[in-house]
């Protein structure tokens, strides 16, 4: 089984090799998607929203997109293999193609760049596989314009639903606010379920330092390092997201209120507490095999506690069954009548006298 997915990480790093390697000489701006097809077709989504109603609808084809009128509006597009559906989104909101090239590029870093009409995020959204016990990323970027926020997302998971059902709420503040608060409110849901794979790596933690010191074995010290590159990665994605809320935060940013910026102060303490517990996370995995070396050299130190002992006792047992067992003539004790049991009964002697010595001691 492990053979079996240690080939099939293999080869799908291979393959993200390939899709990477096709970029090499190509015109910065081409839009090349370095990840594997996860969907079967291109989903779009518009939601638009004001105070008083909330529009939602799937369209077909880009070209099908309703005029926006006098209301907010959410693009949500899943999918990201459809390259040339991209473009059109980048050509209708004169969108650089260097922001679309990064859209696409599943290797890009969280970032966040601002453009003179349009602000572009790109995040990573995580789960945790706990059959497989692997850490699972999307990458999701988001692009607000003014009174617009267009996300991409490269599989069909309900993530944002959480996200509808709120707009769906008459008396919520999501519709009577500006776009730039929706946005934080996308950010907010990546980052919660920061905290729930936190959670996940708590329970994988604890469950594998249970193990590690009733009974370890050479099976755990895979699982340990496993686990430490889960929290590695985990970290290297979650990281430069602190970067993102702090300019987010700076007051530089045109496209954010001053109104939002008392959200995105929350956010940028969530975040810090996410890569606080990945901190402590990477120090408890680390001091875990530590734990499980102890671990094994205590049972050593056990197995060989015993065996001195035992060693120990049958010592002067073996010197009497080698004394007593040369072929000499003249030995007193050989022609005596209860010589056997009398040296039998001094071996007993000798057994229970060092083990009531041992016990005293306390070495059993």
């Amino acid at each position: 089984m492990k053979k079996k997915l240690f080939s099939k990480n293999l080869l799908s790093k291979s393959m993200n090799k390939y899709r990477s390697a096709r970029k090499i000489g190509l015109t910065p701006g081409s839009l090349v998607y370095t990840g594997e097809k996860k969907i079967a077709t291109t989903t779009i989504i518009v939601t638009d929203f004001n105070a008083e109603k909330v529009d939602r609808r799937e369209i077909a084809v880009f070209t099908e997109l309703p005029e926006q009128r006098e209301s907010k509006r959410w693009l949500h597009i899943q999918g990201l293999h459809d390259t040339e559906l991209l473009q059109m989104v980048g050509d209708a909101f004169s969108i650089h193609s260097l922001v679309l090239e990064d859209v696409v590029n599943l290797h890009q870093s969280p970032k966040i760049e601002e453009f003179e009409d349009y602000l572009f995020i790109i995040t990573k959204m995580l789960t945790y596989d706990e059959e497989n016990g692997e850490l699972k990323s999307e990458h999701i970027s988001f692009i607000l314009l003014d009174n617009l926020i267009i996300s991409f997302q490269e599989t069909d998971a309900a993530y944002f639903d959480p996200i509808m059902r709120r707009l769906e709420n008459p008396k919520g503040r999501m519709r009577k606010y500006s776009a730039d608060y929706f946005l934080y409110t996308l950010l907010d849901l990546v980052v919660d379920h920061y905290f729930i794979v936190i959670d996940a790596l708590a329970d994988q933690f604890e469950r594998l330092e249970r193990n590690v010191i009733s009974n370890p074995t050479r099976y755990h010290v895979e699982e340990i390092h496993h686990l430490k590159r889960q929290v590695i990665t985990f970290r290297k994605l979650v990281r430069p997201l602190r970067d993102v809320t702090n300019i987010l935060l700076s007051g530089d940013v045109n496209l954010i209120s001053d109104d939002t910026n008392v959200f995105l102060r929350d956010l940028y303490d969530h975040t810090i507490q996410v890569i606080d517990s990945l901190e402590t996370q990477r120090e408890l995995v680390s001091g875990l095999l530590d734990t499980y070396l102890s671990q094994v050299s205590h049972r050593m130190n056990e197995v060989m506690k015993v065996l001195t002992i035992m060693s120990t006792i049958f010592i002067p047992l073996g010197f009497l069954a080698g004394l007593y067992g040369m072929n000499f003539v003249y030995m007193p004790e050989l022609n005596y009548k209860y010589g056997y049991f009398s040296l039998l009964g001094v071996m007993l002697l000798i057994v229970i006298g060092m083990i009531l010595f041992f016990r005293h001691k306390k070495w059993l």
